[in-house]
């Protein structure tokens, strides 16, 4: 039951994703599953995302309505790793700066145009832009694509 709401925006964000993209999600299902205590957030692999069970279930009794937004947004940022990310993927890890920040974006607009009265484009100016802009302008700022050799160094970025 509390799997109902995410449920609902993987399937609009595939299909909103079939459509910006021009290409249909190809495989015949893709798979969401909560896992208590999972290390990440969430990670999504071809056709199946995995995600923390606190980051996905929603009960509309005890969920605030912040929490139900921020599902929606991770929803919409996992799903579009479907097709850029796992269909469309990137050369080498110091790529990862654009696949996430691509994520990031069609986060924003899937959700802004399935939800707009989640006011994403508004979160993002508020929060994330203003914020990425502080911490470029720190004296700690690294570029956003580092040379990484050899898989040691991923863990760095």
């Amino acid at each position: 039951m509390e799997g109902r709401f995410a449920l609902g925006v993987a399937k609009k964000c595939i299909e909103w994703c079939n459509n910006y993209f021009g290409i249909d999600f190809p495989l015949k299902k893709c798979d969401l599953i909560a896992i208590d205590r999972f290390y990440a957030y969430a990670m999504e692999n071809w056709g199946l995302i995995m995600f923390r069970e606190e980051a996905i279930l929603y009960d509309p009794e005890k969920t605030s309505s912040e929490t139900k937004d921020n599902i929606a947004l991770l929803i919409g940022h996992e799903v579009s790793h479907m097709w850029f990310g796992d269909l469309a993927t990137m050369h080498w890890w110091s790529d990862i700066w654009l696949k996430e920040g691509v994520a990031d974006f069609i986060m924003y607009l899937s959700i802004g145009e399935l939800y707009p009265e989640l006011q994403t484009w508004h979160h993002y100016q508020s929060d994330v832009l203003l914020q990425s802009m502080k911490m470029d302008a720190l004296n700690s700022s690294h570029p956003i694509e580092i040379e990484t050799l050899a898989p040691y160094g991923l863990n760095s970025m």
